[in-house]
């Protein structure tokens, strides 16, 4: 009978335990970078629970909840469970800002005669190899990345049931989107970190826009739209901001636009507009060109535009997140 108590009571010990204390998992409140490629961001913590989304290697988020290896995040205006094995923890100073994380020396590679891949130094070297096709060859590193530690929300305006402008059918929510994975690409060959507010054709609130960027630890809050006009004549790009605060990095921007596009310049302009006005970061709103004019539509649907306007708001970012004056 003894033997039988101490069974019991043992029991009921470890019952205790596994039940009341709670299981070490990955910090309420706390901010992850998603590490891997791609991660499915399920409706329920378990594997054949419902997809409503998918996040990216460089994703970032805020996680409320633990769940057995699941963690809680908001997306898109509501709630959604990722494994937090496939998340890093991000680290932040005094001033909450992130930590930028050492980086190891980038792997670059040669072709060998037979198609193989032999691997290079990462400093600035000079090779001579009979494994090259080249006899001698010359392989120069590039300055570091600038944008290292800095972090945009890149937002492509309209989607899903709100179509945006339209004109010969082509709808403005296409062309944002798919400039705004152009400039996401391009900031992340700069180094920085990005979050798209959609990848696909999603409709999103205006207030879930507001909210993604508030929420997150962004450096600026960039949306990519594109004009329309009852007159057909109207032309160029114009930057808005909400925040005098603010007007700096329009100008800055707006002028490495109209240069990387030769477009016309319409200006910068303070607005209301409640994406930048709910808006706790540097934000702007970016119109890239009037779909509504015909041949400014042929100019700014086609790929070689949104990625000199692409480059042109990176450039802006760039004069003013590095050359501040």
């Amino acid at each position: 009978m003894n033997v039988l108590k101490k069974c019991m009571l043992s029991s009921f010990i470890l019952l205790f335990f596994f039940t009341i204390i709670p299981a070490v998992h990955a910090a309420e409140g706390q901010m992850y970078r998603v590490n891997v490629n791609t991660i499915e961001l399920k409706e329920a913590p378990k594997d054949d629970a419902s997809v409503i989304g998918q996040l990216i290697e460089g994703d970032k988020l805020t996680t409320f909840e633990n769940n057995d290896g699941w963690v809680k995040t908001f997306y898109r205006g509501e709630a959604g469970w990722v494994h937090e094995k496939n998340l890093q923890a991000i680290h932040l100073n005094a001033e909450g800002k992130p930590i930028p994380e050492e980086k190891s020396p980038q792997s670059y590679k040669a072709i060998t005669p037979k198609g193989g891949l032999i691997n290079l130094p990462a400093e600035r070297t000079k090779l001579v190899s009979p494994n090259l096709k080249s006899a001698s060859m010359e392989i120069t590193r590039g300055e570091e990345n600038k944008l290292s530690g800095y972090h945009f929300i890149i937002d492509a305006g309209h989607g899903g049931k709100d179509g945006g402008a339209l004109a010969k059918k082509m709808k403005e929510k296409d062309l944002t989107l798919s400039t705004a994975k152009l400039l996401a690409e391009e900031l992340k060959e700069e180094g920085a970190d990005v979050t798209l507010s959609r990848t696909d054709d999603t409709y999103i609130s205006l207030d879930d826009r507001a909210h993604i960027s508030n929420s997150s630890d962004a450096d600026a809050f960039i949306s990519i739209h594109y004009n329309a006009n009852k007159n057909s004549k109207a032309a160029g790009i114009s930057t808005f901001y909400h925040s005098s605060k603010h007007s700096k990095l329009a100008n800055r921007i707006q002028s490495a636009l109209v240069l990387a596009t030769s477009m016309n310049d319409r200006g910068t302009k303070q607005a209301n507009y409640k994406v930048l006005r709910s808006n706790r970061k540097p934000a702007l709103l970016l119109e890239l060109g009037f779909i509504t004019n015909p041949d400014e539509l042929e100019k700014i649907k086609s790929m070689t535009y949104q990625q000199n306007a692409a480059k042109g708001i990176v450039e802006g970012i760039k004069r003013h997140f590095l050359k501040n004056d």
